[in-house]
């Protein structure tokens, strides 16, 4: 028989996949809020999916999530003919909370069904708040009639051994090994229910997964993010963001790594927690010497107080970098975050460093000045408008910054609509964005771009965007890209892009990134993929793959880059799981095998196997002998045990 079609007008049901088995469960979860300290801005998230699978993460200021926060906790899981269910076991060690026997906090539910791209929480939130509704802590609701247990000792002591067999190539066709077996320790002690102290003694990163190559297009310095757990645990408390998404203060990666080399971390200590409703984190690290870089002292301190209401804070930094060659350096800055009324706020910040190696002018020369005014909403009208000005002497130590000697402004209108439950649409967006860069010395531009976009975003998960380009940069120094060199000039180029993202809960999703247009004065054509396939509960398959085709007819010079990478993560259960991943770069002539094995005994108890290796591309360069395959490769075994009390 023919199924009877719904009335003019009337969209059917969104029926539920046709598959069954544990992809049916494919992206679903439920998440528990808790506001353990019921400042209505700060909370963490415990996230549990039907096969078992976690995920813990901090929330900062309704807006950052740091995923790196690994509590100790326990859940099991079950299903059903109708669902499934869970239950979780979450000590009141494993949470900072305010002092007292009597706690109130703040606590909210969310449940996703990825399949009808469907969202559930415990307290009603607008669906214009998108993915991201669960983060609004200020919304939560209030859970009275806790009861803490009486404070004791909350320490946490984790030593750990590692052996690792290097392999590196000589003049002998075959690999030399080398043995380096090691010890170290970390210990994490509650001083307070809200204050914790970490320390580390030869502090060792052997399970860290290797970082994601890139292709640079630009003449500038590439960001790579931080992913030591020592480092990222509780990381928003030290954030200082001075403007775009790399630029800050202190970032971590400037600790225990030279060049992309490691650097040998003799130890340190961190404390991080609330004083009588002052933010605080303390951190001090100490590092080995390494060829010319002499043995450094890095300390940072951040602070940050809340003022006027919930939604404001004013707070300061202090960065220092102390070696035993001249190289000392002092950064510190200044912030205030105030929300004036409603969904405005504005941003000042004021920093400055101090380099031993440098004759610094000082003042404004030394300096970085920052100011933002923005409406954070995600339906309707939303704007930001931006000022800065950073001297040709600051430089801090312990921070990232792209560009030096500029002046800056930049700003953005939107509006995105949200429709009814008969559209197919979620919501539209329109928007126009643009910045401009002046060197201070002459007040030239050296950088200028506007764009506008428009975006659409399905019921059913997809996104779409379609956005243009115009950009102006003055080069004055040539600057490579790949195996092309880009002459000083000013240059005018433009370019269309389309971006599609697919439905998260699908077996096959991922992205489609492709656009075309000018580029210094020839042409660029750029295509990124990036699917991802979970054929069962056990095996996912991660990819990648970036190609750049550029050409300079008056030249008569062009270039291809290729960049791939392929990721497959296998777990067996919740306590067994492998990463192997992949990555070829063209534009630096290597391939690269990166593959974890762990087993997670229980809480604080676990067992890595890493194998590292380089492979060269091209084998046959120049005049000398032939490279051999491998640039070289390692072995490492990680066991760590945690003695809790």
């Amino acid at each position: 028989s023919t199924p009877a079609r719904p009335p003019a007008g009337v969209r059917p049901p969104l029926a539920p996949p046709a598959w069954r088995g544990p992809q049916r469960w494919l992206g679903e979860y439920v998440g528990i809020l808790l506001d353990t300290f019921y400042d209505r801005r700060n909370a963490v998230e415990l996230v549990v999916n039907p096969l078992g699978g976690r995920m813990d993460g901090q929330i900062t200021d309704e807006r950052a999530w740091n995923g790196d926060w690994n509590p100790v906790w326990n859940v099991r899981t079950g299903r059903f003919a109708g669902g499934w269910t869970f239950e979780a076991e979450i000590p009141f060690r494993s949470l900072r909370y305010r002092p007292g026997r009597a706690q109130t906090w703040g606590f909210n539910v969310e449940r996703r069904v990825a399949w009808k791209n469907e969202y559930s929480t415990l307290v009603p939130l607008p669906a214009s708040w998108g993915f991201g509704a669960i983060m609004q802590v200020s919304q939560a609701a209030t859970l009275v009639g806790l009861e803490a247990p009486s404070g004791g000792l909350n320490l946490e002591v984790k030593p750990y051994a590692t052996g690792e067999l290097n392999g590196v190539r000589t003049t002998d066709p075959a690999i030399a090994y080398d043995a380096a077996p090691d010890a170290g320790l970390d210990v994490k002690y509650g001083v307070t229910q809200n204050l914790v102290a970490d320390l580390t003694v030869n502090t060792d990163f052997a399970q860290v997964e290797a970082d994601e190559q890139q292709i640079n297009l630009t003449r500038f310095s590439l960001f790579f993010p931080e992913k030591r757990q020592f480092f990222q645990e509780r990381a928003s408390t030290f954030d200082f963001n001075t403007g775009g998404f790399s630029n800050r203060l202190f970032h971590s990666r400037r600790i225990g790594l030279n060049g992309g080399e490691l650097v040998r971390i003799y130890g340190g200590a961190r404390a991080v927690g609330r004083v009588a409703g002052t933010d605080f984190g303390l951190l001090g690290m100490q590092t080995a010497g390494q060829g010319d870089l002499s043995s450094e002292n890095m300390g940072v301190l951040r602070l940050r107080q809340q003022v006027f209401n919930p939604y404001s804070t004013v707070g300061g930094m202090l960065t220092t970098r102390l070696g035993s060659h001249g190289g000392d350096n002092l950064a510190y800055g200044l912030d205030a975050a105030l929300r004036l009324v409603g969904d405005e706020y504005l941003l000042v910040q004021w920093a400055h460093t101090f380099d031993e190696a440098a004759e610094q002018a000082g003042g404004l020369e030394s300096g970085l000045l920052r100011g933002r005014l923005e409406r954070r909403r995600d339906d309707g009208f939303f704007y930001y408008g931006e000022a800065i000005r950073v001297g040709a002497d600051y430089r801090p130590g312990l921070g990232f910054q792209r560009r030096t000697d500029f002046t800056y402004g930049a700003g953005q209108v939107g509006y995105r609509q949200y429709r009814d439950a008969d559209s197919p649409l979620q919501s539209r967006s329109v928007s126009v964005e643009t910045a401009h860069y002046y060197r201070n010395g002459d007040r030239t531009a050296e950088s200028r771009e506007i764009g506008p976009e428009i975006e659409f975003a399905l019921k059913g998960g997809t996104n779409l965007t379609i956005g243009a380009l115009s950009s102006f940069d003055s080069v004055r120094d040539s600057f490579p890209v790949s195996d092309v060199s880009i002459p000083p000039g000013e240059y005018w180029f433009h370019e269309g892009s389309v971006m599609l993202r697919l439905p998260r809960s699908a077996v096959l999703r991922g992205m489609v990134d492709a656009s075309a247009g000018s580029f210094y004065g020839g042409s660029r054509v750029s295509l990124a993929l990036g699917p991802t396939w979970t054929p069962s509960r056990y095996l996912e398959f991660e990819a990648g793959y970036e190609v750049n085709r550029l050409e300079f007819a008056d030249r008569g010079v062009g270039t291809t880059t290729h960049l791939a990478r392929m990721k497959l993560n296998t777990a067996l259960n919740p306590r067994v799981s492998m990463s192997t991943f992949g990555q070829y770069n063209s534009a630096t002539a290597q391939t690269s095998v990166n593959v974890r094995f762990r087993y997670h005994f229980r809480e604080g108890t676990d067992l890595w196997v890493v194998y590292n290796e380089g492979l060269y591309n091209e084998r046959d360069d120049g005049p000398g002998p032939r490279r051999p395959l491998s640039a070289g490769r390692a072995v490492m075994v990680k066991y760590s045990h945690a003695f809790v009390r």
